[in-house]
């Protein structure tokens, strides 16, 4: 049995996506964290965070830590910060954090 499917955009997460790649999504059961790359974010207490699905790091010293992802901008404040490790895929932060901000991008996500 074949499947006709039309292509047209979604707004999903800030991301736009094919209708044709949602069903295919559903079908496999891909989680959207991980079809979708957006940020997941692991606070343990006030003193470690873990992000992972990020892109880059924009601005970064004790008091801030600015990082942009595939959705959005997400910066972290405190003091004592500092970037423990990071890869590709995922950046551990250490320090005593007092807020976190999320800025969605104005585009909506489509880059």
């Amino acid at each position: 049995m074949y499947h006709t499917y039309t292509y047209y955009k979604k707004h999903v997460y800030g991301i736009f996506m094919s209708e044709a790649f949602q069903k295919l999504q559903e079908k496999v059961e891909i989680p959207s964290d991980v079809s979708m790359k957006v940020p997941i974010i692991t606070m343990i207490g006030f003193q470690s965070l873990t992000i992972e699905n990020y892109r880059g790091i924009i601005e970064y010293n004790s008091k801030y830590i600015r990082i942009q992802t595939k959705i959005g901008q997400i910066k972290l404040c405190g003091c004592h910060l500092n970037i423990e490790h990071y890869t590709c895929e995922e950046m551990k932060v250490i320090g005593q954090i007092s807020q976190i901000e999320y800025q969605p991008d104005t585009d909506g996500g489509s880059n």
